[in-house]
């Protein structure tokens, strides 16, 4: 009897020390300042869809700035990303406060979460085909073309004459064959434009290409982000062309390292 008593006194103290426990664990908790690090994260995104980058991480987390211990941990905050290259729009990509536990310890806060899942958007997008270029934009780089092969012979008696314009669609992927298997691989390379023109000196004809690289949807807003590169435009042989029956054949074997996907007469 006396066995049973003790035990049973025994389990009423162990319990009301789990109850005292536990309240002063809940008081505790409900006492510390608690903080969500990433609801607040906003990302701005820039450059192409599908080479896209982050160009900036804000946070806008509201907090006593006159506590000069918080206000200090708070600016010590850093950012680290699953993904910050090669990003597509609609795509989600994680972002990841990255904070001092001991500090946070130290200063009785509660982070609740920081983590944010963020979607990308806001990426110029690429022209899939040549016939997706608005018309005013191949005009437009018509005759920026002409301007700046213009301006090049400025000082030349040279006979300079539009021929034709063209759009390089790049490949955009290719399948990389690992023994039996077969990987597929996203490869964006910039789309680009290639003006030819024909050049008469002396009585001797030749032609020049002005070349524009990194051609998209920017283009429309922009057209000066790049420059036109004037050059003679040559042979797989690297020789001058001078017959215009050849002229598609250099524009897609010989101006860069990366043969193009295909190749279009715009203009």
């Amino acid at each position: 009897m006396k066995k049973r008593i003790f035990a049973t006194l025994v389990l009423l103290i162990v319990t009301i020390g789990a109850v005292a426990g536990l309240y002063v664990y809940l008081k505790r908790e409900a006492t510390r300042t608690k903080f969500d690090l990433a609801k607040s994260i906003s990302v701005e995104f820039e450059g192409v869809d599908g080479s896209g980058t982050i160009a900036s991480i804000s946070n806008s987390i509201q907090y006593d700035k006159s506590d000069l211990d918080l206000a200090s941990f708070m600016n010590s905050l850093e950012y680290d990303c699953n993904q910050s290259d090669n990003l597509k729009n609609n795509q989600e990509i994680d972002v990841q406060v990255l904070y001092d536990e001991d500090e946070a310890k130290k200063l009785d806060l509660q982070i609740t979460n920081n983590i944010k899942s963020v979607k990308v958007k806001g990426l110029y997008g690429r022209y899939k085909k040549a016939s997706n270029i608005p018309d005013t934009v191949i005009n437009e780089a018509r005759i920026n073309a002409i301007k700046a092969v213009d301006e090049y012979y400025q000082n030349d008696d040279a006979q300079v004459e539009f021929h034709s314009l063209w759009f390089r669609k790049q490949k955009q992927t290719e399948t990389v064959k690992n023994n039996d298997s077969k990987t597929t691989i996203t490869n964006y390379i910039n789309d680009n434009l290639c003006a030819v023109f024909k050049v008469t000196k002396n009585g001797e004809t030749t032609y020049v290409r002005a070349f524009y690289e990194e051609f998209d949807e920017r283009y429309a807003k922009d057209p000066n982000l790049f420059t036109w590169q004037i050059h003679p435009l040559t042979d797989s042989n690297q020789q001058i062309v001078r017959d215009e029956k050849i002229i598609k054949n250099a524009v897609t074997n010989t101006l860069t390292v990366e043969k193009p996907d295909t190749v279009t007469q715009i203009a």
